[in-house]
């Protein structure tokens, strides 16, 4: 990947597009592997190869400043990136751009839905609430089919509290339109990971405490599944991996609490579903800082990053 960035740089005012695929793709392989701040930047470069090259109002640029918004939230800066994406919002309507501004609006529903699923409180519930009414009572501009999702978020928050009406709801009315053509995801658990290494690392102390107890290098699955016709997911299973597995039990359990909208049926009247496939990568970001020495270390904390191979 480097090799290829090497050889083709400088190509970015004749390619752009090309270019700034090869560095989307240099950073989601920079994520999976740790290395975090190769991921930032090769976010801004991206941004920044399409910005010096196409128009101002080119939707791709603005498609490139929600993926900088996307890499803020990643990296843990969650105020910075609800922000940013408001921003987007704005610029994206005074350019014209409605639909735009309708994806930027939407991730930072998305967020604040993540942030009350995570945090349980009162306040980020109300937040999140709040946020997605005043969206679905605005003006539509014709982008009423982004309601939906908005609804898809609002029925997230309502089942995590146990109430499945919402969710039933928008599963009647996609079976009521004939179902969808690709997989609209309505509702997951999170991936549960054991915080007990997060808690050491956070209470300080010994360095001991910021010493990672959980191998992350070369540890990865490729996780295949059936979403039916119903929307539900048939049994994932393991389809290749590198290192032990033990670690992905969290995440097949995840998988199976999806539901799916219900999917468009062929001309005969049956489906075969959509078989899917996503990578998970165990991995723990690089950092400088972890014991007090200056040799670079993962960090005590692992995450699990997650890339869609489906074809």
């Amino acid at each position: 990947m480097a090799n290829a960035l090497g050889r083709n740089r400088k190509h970015k005012g004749e390619y752009p597009v090309e270019v700034s695929d090869l560095l989307r793709a240099n950073g989601n392989v920079a994520a999976h592997l740790g290395e975090f701040n190769v991921y930032r930047i090769s976010v801004l470069d991206m941004r920044d190869t399409l910005k010096g090259a196409l128009k101002p109002n080119d939707y791709r640029v603005f498609g490139a400043e929600i993926e900088v918004a996307d890499s803020r939230m990643k990296l843990g800066y969650i105020k910075e990136a609800s922000d940013k994406y408001l921003e987007i919002e704005r610029l994206a309507l005074t350019a014209g751009l409605p639909q735009v501004a309708a994806i930027a609006r939407l991730r930072d529903l998305s967020l604040r839905v993540q942030r009350a699923e995570v945090e349980k409180t009162t306040f980020r519930k109300k937040d999140a609430l709040d946020e997605i009414d005043m969206f679905l009572n605005a003006p539509t501009d014709g982008n009423d089919k982004f309601k939906i999702v908005a609804e898809v978020l609002r029925s997230r928050l309502d089942r995590t509290d146990g109430n499945s009406e919402t969710a039933n709801k928008l599963i009647a009315r996609y079976a009521a339109m004939g179902g969808t053509d690709q997989p609209v995801l309505l509702y997951s658990t999170p991936i549960k990971m054991n915080e007990a290494q997060a808690v050491r690392a956070m209470a300080g102390g010994s360095d001991l405490n910021r010493i990672g107890t959980q191998v992350v290098e070369n540890r990865w699955v490729d996780i295949g599944f059936w979403i039916g016709v119903d929307g539900k997911v048939d049994e994932p299973e393991i389809l290749r991996n590198k290192g032990d597995t033990d670690w992905a039990d969290v995440v097949l359990k995840a998988i199976k609490t999806r539901i799916y909208a219900p999917l468009k049926a062929e001309g005969d009247g049956s489906t075969l579903g959509v078989y899917a496939i996503e990578r998970y990568s165990l991995t723990a970001q690089y950092e400088n800082d972890v014991t007090g020495t200056r040799v670079r270390q993962r960090s005590p904390v692992a995450k699990i990053e997650r890339m869609d191979l489906t074809g």
